[in-house]
This record gives structure tokens, C-alpha cells and sequence, in this order.
């Protein structure tokens, strides 16, 4: 129940460490695929989730980094 968000916690800690932003999308959308099909056995739910989670890491960081 409580693996997203220990999921999306640990986007938020790893996005610093991608040189490339394409890359942080692509290995969240991964995640979320591998996700979906091992747990939950619905083929796209949890990777279009992952991936808008990532979009909104990425818009956040940018956003706390201004100040």
C-alpha cells in the first residue's frame, strides 16, 4: 500500500543527482511500468502517474532552487 510513496519520496531525493532531465523521466516512467505490471497487472495506470510525479519533482525543484 505504502510503495508509491516511498516511490515518489525517493524521486524527490534522487532528482538532483540526474545530469540529464530525459533521463529522470524515463527511469520514473520505468519504475512505474514495472510497478503496475508486478503489482497491480493494469498495463499504463501507474506509469502515467509516475511520469506526471516526475514532471511535478522536476517543476518543484526548479521552484525551490530560485529562492
Amino acid at each position: 500500500l505504502f510503495i508509491p510513496l516511498f516511490f515518489v519520496v525517493s524521486l524527490v531525493m534522487v532528482y538532483p543527482y540526474f545530469k540529464k532531465k530525459s533521463d529522470f523521466i524515463i527511469v520514473s516512467i520505468i519504475c512505474g511500468l514495472i510497478y503496475d505490471l508486478s503489482f497491480f497487472n493494469t498495463t499504463f495506470t501507474n506509469t502515467i502517474c509516475f511520469g506526471l510525479v516526475a514532471l511535478f519533482v522536476m517543476f518543484l525543484h526548479s521552484v525551490y532552487l530560485e529562492f
